[in-house]
C-alpha cells in the first residue's frame, strides 16, 4: 500500500521527473520521511554523461531499488529509508563498473550526492590502454584510502595523509594525472615517516591492524603511483 503522498516524497518525484527517470516508492507511512541518492553518470576518460546506466540501491534488508540515468547522466533514487544504509551498484554494457567500491551511503540528510564516473571498453587500443590503467590507478587509491582513513580513525597523526589521499581518490580526474601523482607521493613519504616512528607502537598492537593497515596504504600508494607515472607518458 502506498503511502500518502508528503513534502520529502513530492520532492522525489520532482527529481525523477528532471532528470527523466522512475523513482522509487516508499511503502508505508514511517518511510514517507523519504531519502534519495542522486548524481551524474559520466565517462571518466572523456568526461561525457552517459545515458541508459542500470542504477541499483542494495539495503541491508535485502530491498533493492533500481532505476537508469537520464539523457543527461543524472540518476536519483527515491523513497529510500532515512538513516538505513544502502549500497550502490552502477552498471552498463561496454563499461568497466567504477573502480571505487563505495562504503556504505547513510542516508543520515534527505539528500546524497554521488557522481560516478565509468570506464568506456571501446576497441580503440590506446583508449583501452589509457582507461584501464585510470581504473586500476582508482582502484589502488581506493584500497590506500581505506586503510588510511581507518589509521587516522585510531592515531589522529594519520589524518594528514588520509585527508590528502581521499581528496585525491574523491576528485581524481584525468587532466589531473601530474598533479594527483605529486600529492600521492607526498602522502606515501608522510605516511612511512610516521610509521618509521611509531613502528613498535604499530607493530605491539594486539590485532596487529594498525601495522596491516600501514602495509596495505603504502603498497596502494605505490600501485596508484606506477599507473599515474604510466599515463603520464601515454
Amino acid at each position: 500500500m502506498l503511502c500518502t503522498p508528503c513534502p520529502t516524497l513530492i520532492k522525489v518525484l520532482l527529481c525523477s521527473l528532471l532528470v527523466g527517470i522512475s523513482p522509487g516508492w516508499c511503502q508505508t507511512a514511517i518511510e514517507c520521511q523519504a531519502a534519495r541518492v542522486k548524481g551524474t553518470v559520466t565517462d571518466d576518460v572523456e568526461g561525457m554523461p552517459i545515458p541508459g546506466v542500470d542504477v541499483t540501491i542494495v539495503g541491508r534488508d535485502d530491498r533493492v531499488l533500481t532505476t537508469i540515468s537520464g539523457a543527461s547522466g543524472a540518476y536519483c533514487a527515491g523513497g529510500l529509508r532515512r538513516g538505513k544504509p544502502v549500497k550502490a551498484v552502477f552498471r552498463k554494457n561496454g563499461y568497466l563498473p567504477d573502480p571505487r567500491e563505495f562504503d556504505p551511503i547513510e542516508l543520515s540528510v534527505a539528500e546524497t550526492h554521488l557522481d560516478v564516473r565509468l570506464y568506456s571498453k571501446r576497441t580503440d587500443s590506446p583508449y583501452v590502454n589509457r582507461s584501464l590503467r585510470l581504473f586500476e590507478a582508482h582502484q589502488a587509491l581506493g584500497q590506500a584510502n581505506k586503510a588510511l582513513s581507518r589509521l587516522a580513525s585510531r592515531d589522529s597523526i594519520f589524518l594528514e595523509p588520509a585527508l590528502a589521499v581521499n581528496t585525491v581518490d574523491e576528485q581524481f580526474q584525468v587532466e589531473m594525472v601530474s598533479t594527483a601523482a605529486q600529492k600521492v607521493k607526498a602522502a606515501r613519504d608522510v605516511t612511512e615517516a610516521i610509521a618509521r616512528k611509531r613502528r613498535d607502537r604499530l607493530s605491539n598492537r594486539d590485532d596487529g591492524a594498525s601495522a596491516a593497515d600501514v602495509d596495505t596504504a603504502l603498497d596502494g600508494m605505490d600501485a596508484a603511483l606506477k599507473k599515474l607515472a604510466q599515463l603520464a607518458h601515454q
